[in-house]
């Protein structure tokens, strides 16, 4: 894979910042950040007034901070913040030297163990996701975190962690769509989301949008750009999830007693402490000359996206790669137990040998096999019909109606769009003998989704 590309805004001559009154004459740009091609960063720090926050000027070896920045003809100013926006988040003071990201990143394991009680690996594999937060505005998708668990305080525990020494963080409940599009996403925020009845359509669309270029359609023609770190806490996973193996999946341990005592004064000194020093992780990040190679490119788990977003963060750094390599072979083991868990996968399994032998099978019937298999693998949840249903229709198959029920006929179509998908999605199932899609190469089919 090659180096992650950092985008920015096209500028030509740069002078030095300044604080002065802009002229009339001036171009004045509101910014929540600016990357420039030379190296050049703006960026957001605290300021008295919640409503606006600072302007950091970094022009590759210090950092100054005004009120307003100008840059190449152009006068950037902080956007103005709702001041419930401005209390919620935390913004670092400035920026300090990060002498060591290896340190920095095992600070932040050990305060994850202390706080959570979690073990080395997970306390690290946190760490590392954290750190991906301060880049979530260059990496091609930044990567989600899911978490589980039984009870909830401990999860708030960790978003409360989490907002000391996440970029922009900001702690939400009762997230819909319309939530979303009302939040200033401009500001690219860490959203910790509390929310373990979280709609699958909402989850859906949370992954789908997470994705570089990728925007979302909003009211009266606007669109939205919801690109950017997500953590959600979906209670014990009693129902299917889409992301699949999309997210850093973590299942916290149950509370014990003896753990440390997070108060607000205890959040306010561990802030005060990193975010200063992960804003000079990502300055020195953003300031290095991109690797010619992946540095992950070794690894065979490592063309998996997530791993890739994740090892870009650390991709100066061997000691942290070498270090995290098997925490993150770890993780596409169990993604690739939970996509065996997967219905919209399973069910081409199900379909496989019937395809071959018989004529037609109930949707009715789909499902109890559908619900077998996965039970058997140590899914818990119930599909109904109508979800079978669904998902046969997501994927582009047609059935019919006979008397009360549907039925799935395996017709040349159906039975084409099956082979078409087992070997799409790259399921290993046994050919069947005579059968002419399974002798003849791949070739494109039409998917209509219904």
């Amino acid at each position: 894979m090659g180096s992650v590309q950092i985008s920015g805004h096209v500028m030509t001559t740069c002078t030095r910042p300044t604080s002065k009154r802009q002229s009339p004459k001036d171009q004045v740009v509101v910014t929540s950040g600016e990357i420039f091609p030379d190296g050049k960063v703006i960026d957001l720090v605290a300021s008295a007034d919640v409503r606006r926050p600072r302007l950091l000027f970094w022009d590759g070896k210090r950092a100054s901070v005004a009120p307003r920045i100008r840059h190449g003809g152009i006068v950037y100013e902080a956007p103005e913040l709702h001041p419930s926006i401005g209390r919620a988040i935390r913004f670092p003071s400035g920026a300090r030297p990060c002498s060591s990201t290896s340190e920095l990143f095992a600070e932040v394991a050990d305060l994850l163990e202390r706080y959570l009680g979690v073990n080395h690996e997970m306390a690290h594999e946190l760490s590392l996701w954290n750190g991906s937060t301060w880049l979530s505005d260059v990496l091609p998708s930044p990567p989600a975190l899911v978490i589980s668990g039984p009870a909830m305080a401990h999860a708030m525990t960790l978003f409360k962690l989490l907002s000391c020494v996440s970029r922009r963080a900001l702690r939400l409940a009762g997230i819909s769509r319309a939530a979303l599009a009302a939040l200033p996403m401009h500001l690219r925020p860490t959203l910790l989301i509390n929310q373990p009845d979280m709609a699958r359509g909402m989850s859906q669309l949370l992954r789908a949008s997470n994705h570089r270029g990728l925007c979302v359609p909003g009211k009266g023609g606007v669109i939205l750009d919801w690109v950017g770190s997500k953590a959600a806490f979906l209670g014990m996973e009693s129902s299917p999830n889409p992301w699949s193996g999309a997210a850093l999946w973590v299942s916290l341990p149950p509370t014990r007693p003896g753990l440390e005592i997070l108060d607000e004064e205890t959040m306010t000194q561990i802030a005060q402490d990193y975010l200063p020093r992960f804003m000079g992780f990502r300055l020195d990040w953003l300031g290095r000359e991109p690797e010619t190679g992946y540095p992950g490119s070794s690894f065979p788990f490592a063309e998996s996206e997530l791993a890739q977003n994740l090892l870009a963060c650390v991709q100066h750094e061997p000691g942290l790669i070498q270090s995290v390599t098997p925490l993150l072979y770890s993780q596409e083991q169990e993604a690739t137990e939970r996509r065996m868990r997967d219905p919209n996968v399973a069910v081409f399994e199900v379909l496989w040998n019937p395809a071959h032998q018989v004529r037609g099978l109930p949707v009715k019937k789909i499902t109890e096999y559908l619900n077998a298999q996965l039970r058997i693998r140590g899914e818990k949840y119930e599909y109904t019909e109508e979800e079978v249903g669904w998902i046969l229709s997501h994927h582009g198959f047609c059935r019919s109606r006979i008397g009360s029920g549907m039925v799935l006929r395996f017709s040349s179509e159906n039975n084409q769009l099956l082979h078409h998908l087992v070997h799409e999605f790259g399921l290993d199932l046994p050919p069947v003998q005579g059968c002419s899609y399974c002798s003849e190469p791949e070739a494109p089919v039409a998917v209509q989704v219904v």
